[in-house]
């Protein structure tokens, strides 16, 4: 449940920060309109928020918000109506929210098309992804399918299945329209959004 900052010319840690004692530590991220603010997650159940200080000490926790812990799925930080957004699984079976990092209010929840908050078993990854002006989100889940949701109308675009067993990893690059899947079976897919819509 440890964070620790190095310093890549001494290799030695700079602080050590126990963020998550007692859980693994499943995200860490800054934010982009903010570089000082730290955002941890953990499975102890909670989404943690530092303000790294400039002397060298370690950060400061300023907020927490609560979140589903039942897997191993890292939260992923995105842009929404130009605030900072954190979509992250909930405790129903195939949902992810996407809550404002700002006022704390959750923005949507993004369900499956057939409405059975179960239908593709536990979301393993999520991913923001930027496609010209639209903020969308890409999402793994248990089954092996892949959803691309629009952030801002909490739509579900469209769904592939890739693998028959569990999304276990899940990028994609928008400068050139690619993204990569991995399940725990040997292949590693590639795919277009054009192919999931």
């Amino acid at each position: 449940g440890s964070v620790f900052c190095w310093s890549l010319r001494t290799r030695r840690t700079i602080w050590t920060l126990p963020a998550h004692p007692g859980s693994s530590v499943l995200m860490i991220d800054t934010l982009s309109s903010s570089k000082d603010t730290l955002v941890t997650q953990g499975r102890d159940g909670y989404v943690c928020i530092w303000r790294m200080s400039t002397d060298g000490a370690a950060p400061q926790k300023t907020d927490t918000l609560p979140c589903a812990h039942l897997g191993f799925c890292a939260a992923t930080i995105l842009e929404y109506s130009s605030q900072e957004a954190i979509a992250m699984p909930t405790g129903n079976q195939s949902e992810v929210s996407v809550t404002n990092l700002a006022t704390k209010i959750i923005i949507s929840k993004l369900k499956p098309v057939s409405g059975d908050p179960k239908a593709h078993g536990m979301v393993m990854v999520v991913k923001a992804v930027m496609r010209e002006t639209q903020n969308l989100l890409l999402t793994g889940y248990e089954d092996g399918y892949v959803a691309l949701w629009n952030i801002m109308t909490a739509t579900e675009y469209g769904s592939h299945k890739f693998h028959p067993e569990s999304i276990m990893t899940l990028d994609y690059c928008s400068s050139i329209n690619i993204g990569t899947v991995a399940s725990v079976d040997t292949e590693v897919k590639f795919f277009s959004i054009e192919s999931i819509e």
